[in-house]
């Protein structure tokens, strides 16, 4: 199994300083270096550490264009590099192990890897920045949301929109009735994905 490691460019930081944009650059030569491993019949994996606290649009679109989101063991881009690194590490080597054992769960894997995509990506580097301006939040701080509030909504229906922007995961979808907040704040987000050909969900 290879890690594939988009190093951190010092620019911004998704829950408090977004950058007004990033370096498609080395986005494209590690998407293109993961599509040769995947090709060569390699498990890889890809920590997006780029900036810390959500995903590199950049990576997460050439990816995209390389047709490899759904080839990757495994994919986190979320809070610190040692966080990230973390996530990825466990998820590839329970998917390798569990494959050599006999007891991969297929259905398991795609809803943890979708997951961290609309999360890491379609959440913190993207809908959390426009919900925060609809409440009128002070990014540098922790905001409180109780449940029940009006824009709980408006974070499900980002949340269905960016799922719909990722290509493959065939029949997986956003539940919008499971969308929450963890810690009643918009730092994190937390959903289940429904799969609409067993109606097993994670």
């Amino acid at each position: 199994m290879v890690l594939l490691v988009h190093t951190p460019d010092g620019a911004g930081d998704w829950a408090v300083a977004p950058p007004s944009g990033t370096d498609p650059t080395a986005a494209r030569a590690l998407a293109r270096r993961a599509a040769e491993l995947l090709d060569a019949g390699h498990e890889v994996a890809v920590a997006d550490c780029a900036q810390p606290n959500g995903a590199d649009p950049q990576l997460v679109a050439a990816l995209a264009a390389e047709r490899v989101l759904e080839r990757l063991t495994a994919y986190a881009g979320w809070n610190t590099a040692g966080n990230t690194l973390g996530t990825v590490a466990a998820h590839i080597v329970a998917a390798v192990a569990a494959r050599r054992a006999g007891h991969f769960d297929e259905q398991a894997h795609r809803r943890l890897l979708l997951h961290r995509l609309v999360e890491d990506w379609g959440w913190m580097s993207s809908e959390r920045a426009r919900v925060r301006r609809l409440l009128g939040s002070d990014p540098t701080r922790h905001d409180h949301v109780p449940p029940g509030h009006t824009v709980y909504g408006d974070i499900a229906a980002g949340l269905v929109a960016r799922r719909a922007e990722l290509p493959g995961f065939a029949q997986l979808t956003v539940d919008t009735a499971s969308v929450r907040l963890p810690w009643s704040r918009t730092f994190e987000v937390d959903f289940t994905l429904t799969d609409t050909s067993t109606e097993n969900s994670r």
